[in-house]
C-alpha cells in the first residue's frame, strides 16, 4: 500500500497542469503539493509515510482540525506531522479544482475564463502553517542564543584552565579546580556550529 500510495503522489505532481489555464492557480496548487511531498521524500522516517496513509483517508476539515492541534505541540514533535497533513489536503483540494472546472466546461464556458473559487478551509490551513512557521522560527531563534551563550561559558572555562596551566607554581595546587572546570565544560550544551572545531581544540 505504501507503494502505491507514494507513486500516485509523485504522478499527480504535474496534474495542476491539467486543472486550468489560470497561471497564478496552476504555479500555487503545483508548489504547494511539489514542497509538502519533498518533505516526505527527504525524511528517512518510515513512520511519515505511515502517517499519510492516516491521514490521506481523512476530510478538509479533519485535516484542519489535526494541523490545528498540532500547532499546540512542541516544535520538535511537529515536523513529522506537518508535510503529510499538507500534502493530504492539497490533493483533496487539486481535486476539488478538476470537479469544478468541469462543471464549468459543462456549462459550455471557455477554458480560458475558468478561475477556481475561494476555498476559506485554504486560507485556515495557510494560516496553521504560517503559526508553525513562526513557532519554529522562534524556536531555532532560541537555540542559537543558548548557543551563543554555552560558547561564551566555555571560552571563559577555556581561559581560566589557560591561566591556570600558566601558572607553574602552582598548577598542582589547582587541580581540583581545573577537574571541576572540566565537568562544567562537559556539562554545558552545544555551541554555534561554526565554532565547534575551534572550541574543541582550545579545550584540549
Amino acid at each position: 500500500f505504501n507503494n502505491v500510495l507514494y507513486i500516485e503522489l509523485r504522478t499527480d505532481v504535474s496534474l495542476p497542469e491539467q486543472i486550468a489555464n489560470d497561471a497564478s492557480l496552476k504555479t500555487e496548487l503545483a508548489s504547494e503539493v511539489v514542497e509538502a511531498e519533498k518533505a516526505i521524500d527527504t525524511t528517512e522516517n518510515k513512520e511519515t509515510m505511515v502517517q499519510m496513509e492516516d491521514y490521506a483517508s481523512k476530510s478538509k476539515t479533519e485535516l484542519l482540525a489535526a494541523l490545528e492541534a498540532l500547532v499546540e505541540k512542541p516544535i520538535e514533535e511537529i515536523k513529522r506531522d506537518e508535510a503529510p497533513i499538507k500534502t493530504a489536503f492539497y490533493q483533496i483540494r487539486k481535486a476539488e479544482v478538476e470537479k469544478e472546472k468541469e462543471e464549468f466546461l459543462a456549462k459550455g464556458n471557455e477554458e480560458a475564463a475558468f478561475v477556481a473559487s475561494a476555498d476559506e478551509d485554504e486560507a485556515k490551513l495557510k494560516d496553521l502553517l504560517n503559526q508553525i512557521k513562526e513557532k519554529r522560527a522562534a524556536h531555532n531563534a532560541a537555540l542559537e542564543e543558548a548557543r551563543a551563550k554555552n560558547l561564551e561559558a566555555k571560552v571563559a572555562i577555556i581561559d581560566e584552565i589557560k591561566k591556570i596551566s600558566e601558572d607553574a607554581d602552582n598548577v598542582n595546587k589547582q587541580y581540583n579546580r581545573v577537574q571541576e572546570l572540566r565537568h562544567q565544560f562537559q556539562e554545558i550544551g552545544e555551541v554555534p556550529a561554526v565554532n565547534s572545531t575551534e572550541v574543541w581544540k582550545s579545550y584540549q
